[in-house]
Order: C-alpha cells, then sequence, then structure tokens
C-alpha cells in the first residue's frame, strides 16, 4: 500500500473503498451506457482508477481522506 513514504495509487484505492467513498458497480449509468469499474458511493459517478488518489487524497474533495 505504501511506497517510499507515499500512499500508491491501489493503496488509496483499498482506503477510499474500505471507508465507503467509492464501491464497485457492474451494471448501467444514468445514461444507460454500460460500466464496470469504482463509483463515487454518493453521486454514483464513474471514478477512474488514476483519479482517486487526486479526488479523494490531499485535500481536494468536501468528503477528502488524510492518509498519515
Amino acid at each position: 500500500m505504501e511506497s517510499r513514504g507515499e500512499f500508491t495509487i491501489e493503496g488509496c484505492i483499498e482506503m477510499t473503498w474500505l471507508m465507503g467513498f467509492i464501491k464497485h458497480f457492474d451494471g448501467r449509468l444514468k445514461d444507460g451506457s454500460l460500466y464496470v469499474g469504482w463509483v463515487d458511493s454518493k453521486m454514483n459517478e464513474p471514478v477512474d482508477d488514476k483519479d482517486v488518489k487526486g479526488c479523494y487524497y490531499e485535500g481536494k474533495s468536501p468528503y477528502m481522506l488524510v492518509f498519515v
């Protein structure tokens, strides 16, 4: 989960999932398109793996995570 004193993308995904900020989704989105991957738990909007760290880490979200 941690590499060189910093959380990896995988570590951030696991922490945000365990804390309930994101959930795994397999089905149709509101627009009818098929989607398999992570979605924001409140908004049900898709979240790309590479964006999890930027969205939920370092104060960039109203429900941010602070990893110490």
